[in-house]
């Protein structure tokens, strides 16, 4: 019971006590027990007082750790993963002098850095002495506004960010293949891989589409594509909480939370695609209608050059598979 209260405890058993809370000789079997109470917590009182309270700082210990040791472990693994983020690319993460407003953190001598996760911000602050420990981006004042976020809001979007995906890695149930040409052949249900003609290739066929690879953080200046039109724009700035706002070729603008920016867009690719192979239409050959100087036994065959031009091929019969192969080769 703290002091406060036993303070009052005494107050109201004196209000049943006569002469206020002064007792006499011959006292009734009652007031005898009201007395020897009220003498109790007036020593008790008294002993409270003389206590020194009890001093807490960064040496208190819980009997393991002293908050000091604490506060090192936390500002270490802080470090190593906000130093991971900016290196990786992963999280949007940036450290500064200043707030948002512009004002110097505590008035000067600390900074802040932060985390933007899909999940909202994470933040913390640091002495000075600590600024070169975090490898990140050094800003003039925080890129965002301070969202609210208490210990218990970090707690849970750390938490949310680092919970794996449960879902199980399909096994696919058929396989399509794929000719020479690109185009789809037919549906197999045993893996084809192994048996297949020079120049295919097949894809495994799902019940429902493989969950997705988890989305990067945007980034200001990315490039990216509209997955429902195959637009595309460019992450122009990020809002508080992360969110892009796109500015589409076109001129065009919007603003989407991070949950829809990683359904409706990917990011764009600029690595040059080779150019697929133009389509062979099939060689028809055919009786030689002229006789040539190399004998009876000669056939020919007719190949489109262009819309205007054909060039015909002649040789003998048993050598067809031959030409044709150099044909395709390009020689």
């Amino acid at each position: 019971m703290s002091i406060e209260a036993m303070k009052q405890a005494l107050e109201a058993l004196k209000s049943f006590a006569p002469h206020n809370g002064v007792f006499w000789r011959n006292l009734h079997k009652e007031d005898a027990e009201i007395a020897n109470v009220i003498a109790s917590l007036r020593q008790a009182i008294e002993q409270a007082e003389k206590q020194e309270p009890i001093k807490i700082d960064g040496n208190t210990s819980d009997g393991y750790h002293t908050f000091n040791e604490l506060y090192e472990f936390r500002k270490a693994y802080n470090v190593a993963l906000f130093n991971e983020w900016a290196s990786g690319g992963k999280c949007s993460v940036h450290k500064s002098w200043r707030h948002h407003d512009g004002e110097l953190c505590f008035g000067g001598g600390w900074f802040i850095v932060v985390a933007v996760l899909p999940q909202g911000q994470i933040s913390n602050h640091y002495e000075a002495k600590d600024w070169n420990l975090f490898a990140i981006p050094e800003v003039e004042r925080a890129l965002f506004e301070f969202d609210g976020h208490t210990g218990n809001d970090v707690i849970e979007r750390l938490e949310a960010y680092t919970t794996p995906l449960t879902a199980p890695v399909q096994e696919p149930v058929a396989w399509m293949t794929i000719n020479a040409y690109g185009e789809e052949d037919d549906i197999h249900y045993e893996n084809p891989e192994g048996h297949l003609l020079e120049g295919w290739t097949y894809k495994p066929l799902y019940t429902r589409p493989q969950p997705a690879a988890q989305m990067r953080m945007p980034k200001i200046g990315d490039r990216v594509i509209c997955i429902e039109d195959e637009s595309l724009a460019t992450v122009e700035s990020l809002t508080c909480g992360g969110s892009p706002d796109i500015k589409f070729d076109d001129g065009s603008h919007g603003t989407y939370l991070l949950r829809e920016f990683a359904e409706l867009f990917c990011y764009a690719d600029i690595t040059p695609q080779p150019q697929q192979a133009q389509k062979q239409e099939p060689w028809v050959w055919q009786q030689s209608p002229i006789k040539t100087q190399w004998g009876d036994d000669m056939v020919v065959a007719d190949l489109a050059i262009d819309k205007d031009h054909t060039v015909s091929v002649y040789c003998e019969r048993d050598q067809t598979a031959r030409v044709e192969a150099m044909f395709n080769r390009g020689c």
